[in-house]
């Protein structure tokens, strides 16, 4: 994969993360309950929400300073990881409910997760003097 294929893949799913975390806290806001399906509280759901906005923001900001900042990736791979985590425990939650839950979140987890890796490697090649 190309840096360029694997920087649009990062913003896409950063700017995937920020637009479900609004859809929830805005079902939450107008007094519905978007993650009944996983039997969590509103509370619980709402910081959900808030974990995954984080994570987008942080993924989303390490892409930006991306080359400028000898640590960047660490960023990046925290933002993702974070992300990756929200998507499994959707996923893991949701499949008592729903093998579709199961199948999608799973899926977002995993590419979240290898997202939080090449971040990872990316600074391995950069703390070896390597461009990234």
């Amino acid at each position: 994969m190309t840096r360029q294929t694997r920087r649009l893949l990062e913003i896409v799913m950063a700017s995937y993360g920020w637009w479900w975390a609004a859809n929830v806290a805005v079902d939450y806001a107008l007094g519905r309950h978007p993650l009944w399906w996983i039997d969590v509280d509103r509370t619980t759901g709402i910081a959900i929400a808030y974990a995954m906005a984080a994570g987008s923001v942080i993924a989303a900001l390490g892409e930006r300073i991306n080359g400028r900042w000898r640590w960047s990736p660490v960023l990046r791979s925290l933002g993702a990881a974070i992300m990756s985590a929200v998507m499994w425990l959707l996923a893991v939650r949701g499949a008592a409910e729903t093998l579709t839950a199961w199948g999608t979140y799973s899926a977002l987890g995993l590419l979240f997760a290898a997202a939080a890796w090449a971040a990872l490697r990316d600074l391995g090649g950069r703390l070896h003097g390597h461009a990234a």
